[in-house]
Formats: structure tokens, sequence, C-alpha cells
């Protein structure tokens, strides 16, 4: 369920998902999910969208504590 109002919201903000992108967004586990629905505010484009994924895979910040973006 959480999955499905990223893929929505993200969809909103710029309009169309690439598939390798919806992909990737389809398995990140619930508590990426969770801080990506935060991030999303910060996200200006969607190769912003696609470097926080990109980032995502490979550390892991504790949520609330810095931004994967920064």
């Amino acid at each position: 369920m959480l999955q499905k109002q990223i893929l929505r919201q993200i969809r909103r903000k710029f309009e169309e998902i690439a598939p390798k992108v919806q992909t990737q967004i389809e398995k990140l586990s619930l508590e990426k999910l969770d801080i990506l629905g935060d991030e999303i505010f910060d996200l200006a484009t969607m190769v912003d969208l696609e470097n926080w994924l990109a980032h995502s895979t490979t550390k892991m910040a504790k949520y609330g504590e810095i931004s994967l973006l920064s």
C-alpha cells in the first residue's frame, strides 16, 4: 500500500515513471519507502529520484538523521 502511494506521488510530481525506476521502487523495503515518502518533497527532478535510488541501494542512513541526497 505504501509502495502504491509513493508511486502515485511520483507520477503526480513528475508525470511519468520509467519502467526501470518503477522496478527499483517496487524492490525497496518498507523502511526505504518510508524514507522516500519524506525525501520526495526535496527531489526536484527525475534525475534526483534516480540518484536517490542509486544511493539508497548502496548505503542506508538512519531515518531523520541525514538526507540521502546530501
